[in-house]
């Protein structure tokens, strides 16, 4: 109704509407989709309400189903339908509502939710009639013909029909299983063989306790099989207690040298800083992670998304926009400071990256007067397509102004494709965007008491004295095409870590920026 009432207020005397012949809760699914496709973002609280709404009229749509109707993913769908099963115990059991059975997935078919009875089926119809084609066989019993081969095989095979996966390699989402007993016997040998251990005291205990624990198949089931039948309830409380025992000490081996690895880059890190002016070579740095060239590589871009010579361009940079700024050096001397020979190439590489030429950022004090997106989609017959959704705010702190950018790395360098200014967390809205493959990027910082942003160890706006912490966000990769209009997509800021790059795109002034638009 709210479209009638601005059309009237325009003095307009007519409308173009679309009939639609339905009921109340089709036409509200309707109205959910079309507002997802070309209206306004909704707030995600509102796209979870309507998905509260659409299991509560649809239970039998799957999660994915769900979550394409209204902009949420399908992860997000579930947790609110277990939500919505614990508030309301009472509500019918899949026996008592036969259609709850089974989802109608996002292409309109219908999947069980429990395929032991469809397999059951099949093997029924496959040893009545044999010679049946799976076709047939698949259609009378309802399954896929996928699953009526496997029924068959395992038909054949002298199985006994069952659920799930039984042939081929494990699925992708399937543990790989436990190593050979020989498998375990060599690793366990390559161990105590180790000086590491076999030198130490603590070393020695733990290859005693492990020559313990390492029994064979043959072994266990040997043991097993004699276990007395009084004794049954206390062995396997035991055997649980010290398999819980073995998992936790699993998981603690394994948490420190996930912080060695990350100890080892913010060591390589440092080096950086400390050494911007000299020629690091990857060697040196490797060296100083103790890894060697290859693995250090590998570990270092898993960990910042940056490889280490693309990292170490980003920190020489940052350090050229604070001298711009903070210091009368002129350009050649600042380009020779971060480690750059050449006064050309160093133009170049921070133009491209800020987007402003040395002279520029210095003259206008670290700002830019306009962010300038790079070319593509405004060409005469570019499709009008767009990317919309939040900005979530951080957990904790405050948050500034934001800016959301659509760039083709999962790390921001050079010129967004598009992007948008907002003066705190919430919707947004990038129109006019190419086709291909983005991610949304959106960078934060609080405002300091004099209005503008704090970067730059600014003071945060809460007037204590706080330094303000930056923020950043990333979404997963987005997909923009004709046929594929993404979801809205929600980016989550944090606080910015020592293993996050710098963030080189001169950014709009924020207190200019508001006068001018109050002054009109």
């Amino acid at each position: 109704m709210h479209r009638l009432r601005a059309a009237a207020l325009r003095g307009r005397q007519e409308i173009e509407v679309t009939y639609f012949d339905g009921s109340r809760d089709e036409a509200f699914l309707r109205a959910v989709g079309e507002n997802i496709a070309h209206g306004l973002p909704l707030s995600l609280s509102d796209r979870k309400a309507a998905a509260r709404r659409i299991l509560a009229v649809r239970p039998q749509w799957s999660d994915r189903a769900v979550a394409a109707h209204a902009g949420l993913s399908g992860k997000t769908v579930s947790a609110i339908r277990r939500r919505s099963a614990e508030e309301a115990p009472r509500l019918r059991s899949a026996e008592e509502s036969p259609h709850l059975n089974s989802r109608i997935g996002a292409d309109g078919r219908r999947y069980p939710l429990d395929g032991s009875a469809g397999r059951l089926r099949a093997s029924q119809l496959i040893s009545a009639r044999p010679d049946t084609p799976l076709r047939a066989i698949a259609r009378d019993a309802g399954v896929s013909v996928g699953t009526a081969h496997d029924v068959r095989r395992q038909l054949f095979g002298g199985e006994e029909p069952g659920p799930g996966r039984t042939s081929g390699a494990p699925g992708p989402d399937t543990p790989e299983g436990p190593k050979s007993a020989a498998d375990r016997l060599a690793l366990l040998r390559s161990l105590s063989q180790d000086p590491s251990l076999q030198n130490t005291r603590t070393g020695r205990e733990l290859l005693r306790w492990l020559h313990t624990q390492a029994v064979t198949d043959d072994d266990w089931q040997a043991l097993t099989a004699t276990v007395p039948a009084h004794c049954v309830d206390a062995v396997v409380e035991l055997a649980r207690q010290c398999a819980q025992t073995w998992q936790r000490i699993a998981d603690d081996v394994a948490r420190p040298k996930e912080s060695a690895v990350e100890r080892a880059v913010t060591s390589a890190i440092r080096s950086m800083r400390e050494n911007l002016g000299e020629e690091l070579t990857i060697d040196a740095l490797a060296e100083t992670a103790m890894f060697s060239r290859f693995h250090f590589t590998r570990v270092f871009k898993n960990m910042t998304g940056l490889s280490p010579v693309h990292f170490l361009s980003a920190l020489r940079l940052q350090e050229a926009k604070k001298l711009l700024v903070g210091t009368e050096l002129n350009i050649a001397d600042i380009s020779n400071v971060v480690g750059y020979r050449s006064i050309g190439s160093f133009s170049t590489r921070f133009k491209s990256s800020v987007g402003l030429a040395p002279v520029a950022y210095r003259r206008l004090g670290g700002f830019a007067e306009e962010i300038n997106v790079s070319d593509g989609g405004d060409e005469p017959g570019a499709l009008p397509l767009s990317v919309r959704g939040s900005v979530l705010p951080p957990a904790s702190g405050p948050a500034g102004c934001v800016l959301v950018g659509l760039f083709p790395d999962p790390v921001p360098r050079g010129r967004p494709v598009r992007c948008a200014l907002l003066d705190h967390p919430g919707a947004y809205a990038l129109e006019n965007v190419p086709e291909g493959t983005w991610y949304v990027l959106a960078q934060s910082v609080p405002y300091s008491r004099d209005g503008r942003d704090g970067r730059d160890g600014a003071e945060g706006g809460d007037g204590g004295g706080v330094p303000a912490v930056p923020c950043v966000g990333a979404s997963e990769p987005v997909t923009v095409a004709l046929h594929a209009l993404p979801s809205p997509v929600d980016v989550q800021l944090r606080p910015v870590n020592a293993l996050d790059p710098p963030e080189l795109l001169a950014l709009l002034d924020v207190r200019t920026t508001a006068l001018r638009t109050a002054s009109g």
